[in-house]
């Protein structure tokens, strides 16, 4: 079984792609990124030309795996009206290709379920979760977005009973 999980954001949407091959093992396929700027150089770029990147990056991503579910941390707001406002718009975008991709399996869940999925703690430090997936998966990255959507994919085999740890 291959989940696909995201970790959405405007400037830097992490993805991962996990293959679950029995109850015991698993393996990280592929991971990445899709990042956009505010700003290079002395350019500045609108907020629909970095949705509309996102969204054809998301799409390849999508069509290219073929995973059989989608699953994504779910957004909150963080009390900066902007900042969510953002990541809703990116969240709009996602839930429109999920819907135009024919995926019959999308779910989500909340960061604090998936930090005591992975760690045994719901409120757990980013650098705890990045620690649990080092461990888990012996993959080491730098780019938290890229953890945590190992984790969101994670937590869905976990919680679906895919793997067992």
């Amino acid at each position: 079984m291959l989940i696909l999980g995201f970790d959405l954001s405007l400037s830097n949407t992490g993805w991962a792609l996990l293959e679950v091959i029995d109850k015991w093992n698993f393996r990280v396929i592929k991971t990445g990124h899709i990042k956009t700027c505010l700003t290079e150089g002395k350019i500045k770029y609108s907020t629909g030309s970095r949705l509309t990147k996102i969204s054809k990056q998301m799409m390849n991503i999508l069509e290219r795996f073929n995973a059989d579910c989608v699953v994504k941390e779910s957004s909150f707001s963080n009390g900066n009206i902007k900042s969510t406002q953002q990541i809703f718009k990116v969240v709009g975008v996602f839930e429109m290709l999920i819907h135009q991709s024919d995926i019959f399996t999308f779910t989500e869940y909340a960061p604090a379920t998936i930090k005591k999925t992975i760690t045994g703690n719901g409120r757990s430090s980013k650098e705890e979760v990045t620690l649990a997936i080092e461990k888990l998966t012996t993959i080491k990255t730098k780019n938290d977005n890229i953890t945590d959507a190992i984790a969101v994919a994670l937590t869905y085999a976990i919680k679906n009973n895919l793997i067992v740890l």
